[in-house]
């Protein structure tokens, strides 16, 4: 599915969402179901990789909550490529904490 400006898309529950370049030069959206080094599935690190590389310190990931280390990866990944990595910090009910809280390659927000 090709990513355009103003739309929101939901990510199913068993894949992860990653981003490709098209030939135009636009963008895509994929979906892959292999697990992630995390142990996740779906996982925010394929997708905020995919965006690193796509694009680079154009590329803002935002992360409200999560499970176990799933994000920090993709998080360093991000700041690696000069984009940013905003995440709450603190614990989730549903999830029971933020896992790039104590990382130093992260902007935390409340």
């Amino acid at each position: 599915m090709r990513v355009r400006p103003g739309e929101i898309l939901v990510a199913p529950g068993d894949a992860h969402v990653t981003f490709v370049r098209l030939t135009d030069g636009s963008a895509a959206i994929r979906l892959k179901h292999e697990r992630a080094r995390s142990g996740c599935l779906p996982s925010v690190d394929p997708m905020f990789a995919s965006m690193a590389e796509l694009w680079g310190e154009r590329a803002w990931g935002i992360v409200l909550t999560g499970m176990g280390r799933d994000g920090l990866e993709g998080a360093r990944m991000l700041k690696a490529a000069g984009g940013l990595s905003l995440h709450r910090i603190g614990t989730a009910p549903s999830s029971g904490a933020c896992p790039a809280r104590s990382s130093p390659t992260v902007w935390p927000i409340w």
